[in-house]
C-alpha cells in the first residue's frame, strides 16, 4: 500500500507545482522532457521507508523542482529579453536603412532637449518602476505638454519635425500660348522651287480716245515695262537640349516642338505685313501697296469705305481687309450713338468680321491707326518649304556632348502683282497744330 499512496502524493503535489509554473508562463512540458530524472527519482521513491520519510524526501524532491523551475523561468527571462533587444535593435537600424533611402531625416527621441524632456516625465509615471521588475501591470502616460515631434512635408513643421521629401503631382509642361494667326489662313498661296519669283509688270501712259475725223491719228498708248522680283526668306528659330532631359521629361519635346513652330509662324505673319525687302526679309503688303490717303480721318468704317470705292473705280475688286485688334474694338465693336445703343452688334451678338460686306482680318501685326485693303486675285504667298522641326546630335560638338539641336525652319515669299491691288491708309485724325493765337491776358 506503501507504492500507491505515495505516488498520489507525488502526483497531487506534481500537479499543484505544474498549475503554479504554468501560470506563470513557463512551459512545463518543456521542462520535465529536460528533467526527467527527477521524475525518476521521485518514482523509486515510493519502494522505501516510513510515509514520514517519504513525506520529507517527497518535500526535498519538490523543493529541488521549485529551486530548478525558478532558475529555469529566471535564465529564460533573461535569454527572451536578450533576444528581444537584439531583434529590436535590428528592426530599428533595417527601419532607419530604409527611411534613409525614401529621403526621410530621422529624428532621435532619446536624444537632444526633447527626448531628455520625455525620458524625464516618463521616468515619474506611477506604475513604471513595478513594469520593470516584476513584467506585469499597466501604465497609462498622457501625452499632453509632451514636446511631441512629427514627420512632416518639407519645409512645412517646426524645426524639431521630421521631414519627408515632396511628391508632387506634375500635370504636365507648357509652353506660352500662340495666338491665332488668321492672315496666314486667308491669303492665297502656291508652292515654288525656286529661291526667287519674276514677273514683268507693264507701266502704261496715255488713254484710249476718239477718232474726230477720218485719217486722223488714233490714240497711242506708250508702255513700258519693269521687272518685278520677289524674294524668299528663310524663317526659323533653333534651341539646344541634352539627351538626358528629352528621355527624362515626358512630354518636353512635343512642347519644345510647338514653342519653336509658334515662334516661326508668327515671324512670318509679321513679314507678310511689314517686311521691309533688305536684311533677308521680303517685301511685305505695306511695303508693296499704295498709299491711299481718305477723306474720313478719325473714322476707322468711313475711311475703310473710301478706299474699297477707289480701288473698285480702279478696276481691283476688295477681297479683304486687314485691321489692328484694338481698332476693330474701339471703332466697331463698341461704337455707340448719342443715347449710348451699340451701331454694331452687341456684346452679347458682336459685329460679324466684315465691313461693306468685305472680310475683315484682325492682327497685332498691323499698328493701330493703320489699314489695309487687298485684291486677293493679285496677291499670293509662294511656298517654298513648309514648316518642319529637325533634330541633329552633329551641330558642332553636339556629339560629344549629349546635346540636341531643335530647329523649326520654313521658306516663304510674298509676290504682289500690282502696287494698285493693295492700300494701305491712316484712318486717325491728324493731331490739330498749336493754336498761334496768343492767350488773352486777364
Amino acid at each position: 500500500m506503501k507504492k500507491p499512496r505515495f505516488l498520489v502524493l507525488v502526483a497531487a503535489a506534481i500537479a499543484l507545482a505544474s498549475f503554479g509554473a504554468q501560470a506563470a508562463g513557463l512551459d512545463v512540458a518543456g521542462f520535465f522532457a529536460g528533467h526527467a530524472d527527477v521524475l525518476a527519482g521521485l518514482s523509486m521513491l515510493g519502494m522505501a521507508g516510513s510515509i514520514e520519510t517519504e513525506y520529507r524526501e517527497v518535500t526535498a524532491s519538490l523543493e529541488k523542482v521549485g529551486t530548478q523551475i525558478k532558475n529555469f523561468r529566471d535564465t529564460t527571462k533573461a535569454d527572451t529579453e536578450a533576444l528581444s533587444a537584439r531583434v529590436h535593435a535590428l528592426e530599428m537600424g533595417h527601419a532607419q536603412s530604409a527611411n534613409r533611402s525614401r529621403g526621410i531625416v530621422n529624428q532621435s527621441v532619446g536624444t537632444g532637449l526633447a527626448g531628455q524632456a520625455i525620458q524625464g516625465q516618463l521616468a515619474e509615471l506611477p506604475g513604471l518602476q513595478q513594469l520593470a521588475q516584476s513584467g506585469r501591470g499597466t501604465v497609462t502616460a498622457h501625452a499632453a505638454g509632451l514636446p511631441l515631434a512629427s514627420l512632416v512635408n518639407g519645409g512645412k513643421g517646426s524645426s524639431s519635425d521630421g521631414t519627408i521629401a515632396s511628391n508632387a503631382e506634375r500635370s504636365g509642361i507648357f509652353a506660352d500660348p500662340v495666338r491665332p494667326l488668321a492672315l496666314l489662313d486667308v491669303l492665297p498661296s502656291r508652292p515654288t522651287d525656286r529661291d526667287a519669283v519674276e514677273h514683268v509688270r507693264l507701266m502704261p501712259s496715255g488713254d484710249a480716245g476718239t477718232q474726230e475725223l477720218e485719217g486722223d491719228e488714233k490714240a497711242e498708248i506708250e508702255l513700258d515695262s519693269v521687272l518685278i522680283k520677289a524674294e524668299i526668306s528663310t524663317v526659323a528659330a533653333h534651341t539646344t537640349l541634352s539627351r538626358q532631359v528629352l528621355a527624362d521629361q515626358v512630354g518636353l519635346g512635343d512642347a519644345v516642338d510647338g514653342l519653336l513652330s509658334g515662334k516661326v509662324r508668327s515671324k512670318l505673319e509679321n513679314l507678310l505685313v511689314n517686311g521691309q525687302g533688305s536684311g533677308g526679309e521680303f517685301e511685305g503688303l505695306i511695303e508693296c501697296a499704295t498709299a491711299f490717303v481718305p477723306t474720313s480721318a478719325g473714322k476707322l468704317v468711313n475711311s475703310i469705305g473710301e478706299a474699297l470705292v477707289a480701288m473698285r473705280d480702279e478696276g481691283f475688286e476688295p477681297g479683304l481687309i486687314v485691321v489692328n485688334p484694338g481698332d476693330w474694338f474701339a471703332q466697331v465693336q463698341i461704337a455707340s450713338d448719342l443715347e449710348g445703343r451699340y451701331l454694331f452688334g452687341s456684346p452679347l451678338s458682336p459685329a460679324q468680321g466684315s465691313l461693306w460686306q468685305v472680310p475683315v482680318v484682325q492682327t497685332p501685326s498691323l499698328a493701330a491707326g493703320r489699314f489695309i485693303v487687298l485684291d486677293l486675285a493679285h496677291v499670293t504667298v509662294l511656298d517654298r518649304q513648309q514648316l518642319q522641326v529637325l533634330l541633329s546630335e552633329h551641330h558642332k560638338d553636339n556629339f560629344t556632348r549629349n546635346l540636341v539641336t531643335m530647329l523649326a525652319e520654313l521658306r516663304v515669299g510674298l509676290e504682289v502683282r500690282h502696287s494698285k491691288a493693295v492700300r494701305v491708309a491712316s484712318w486717325t485724325a491728324p493731331v490739330p497744330p498749336p493754336s498761334s493765337t496768343p492767350p488773352v491776358s486777364s
